[in-house]
């Protein structure tokens, strides 16, 4: 039987509890997750957006350096209510929220049309790709600007992946769900 209580939380409370695992969370699962992001990218797949993971989400480190190598790697900077995306950084400052965040010219990831991947993080998202962010809407409203044909992919950790969570009628879709165990294209 599987255990629904997760839904009578309200988006706070589940937050609250998700963070509070992943500080219990033992480990480093950088390889696991840079693997099963990699699997999924194709070889026309050269400009990949993701995230400077912070110390309590799923490591991005490991995928960062991987695609670098013969890729494109765009990173964000929040700038007021919105993300603007750094092609090829080189230098880091601690940003907004204690993100370590790309320096370098920015614009908003619509000047990008190269752009065929996604990688985002969240604490929780379900089989059918609605994701539970941080509560700030910042991929919310980036991944509504997106064109379709960009692959969206969610990193959590793989008790982070439920059947159903709370969610409202703005909360945006995934096309992939990645954990340090699994890929489950969304349904």
């Amino acid at each position: 039987m599987v255990d629904h209580t997760y839904l009578m939380q309200s988006k706070a409370e589940l937050r609250a509890d998700l963070l509070k695992a992943r500080r219990a969370r033992p480990g480093n699962a950088a390889a696991a997750f840079a693997n099963a992001v990699f699997g999924l990218l194709t070889p026309t797949d050269q400009d990949i957006a993701l995230y400077n993971a912070t110390k309590l989400e799923p490591p991005t480190n490991d995928l960062i350096k991987k695609i670098a190598k013969d890729r494109n790697v765009f990173l964000p900077i929040v700038s007021g209510d919105d993300l603007l995306w750094v092609k090829n950084p080189k230098e880091f400052a601690l940003g907004a929220f204690n993100i370590l965040e790309p320096q370098g010219p920015a614009a908003p990831i619509n000047n990008f049309p190269e752009i065929s991947v996604l990688v985002i993080p969240a604490f929780a998202v379900s089989h059918s790709g609605i994701r539970l962010g941080k509560g700030g809407g910042f991929y919310d409203r980036l991944l509504s600007k997106l064109e379709t044909q960009v692959k969206k992919i969610v990193l959590v950790f793989d008790n982070e992946i439920f059947e159903e969570i709370p969610h409202e009628p703005h909360d945006q879709k995934v096309d992939f769900i990645v954990s340090e165990k699994r890929v489950l294209p969304t349904v």
